[in-house]
């Protein structure tokens, strides 16, 4: 039988956890991009995951140039 695909299983978490509506989005953008739903919605984890390290990146940048300047 061997591991399911990483689709299939992102194809099973959609349908357990999305309205209708949500669905009816994801069925349009995903066929106005011509890529899968599972695939959409991989990016946008993908997306969401870089923009919250960008952020904890800068905050820890201020926090270090904040303790710098405590230091001069």
């Amino acid at each position: 039988m061997g591991r399911p695909k990483k689709e299939d299983k992102m194809e099973s978490y959609l349908s357990m956890k999305i309205s209708k509506d949500q669905e009816e989005f994801l069925d349009e953008i995903s066929s106005i991009l011509g890529v899968t739903k599972a695939y959409y919605v991989r990016m946008m984890i993908n997306a969401n995951m870089i923009s919250y390290l960008r952020k904890k990146e800068q905050e820890e940048n201020e926090n270090k140039q904040g303790a710098f300047d405590n230091i001069i």
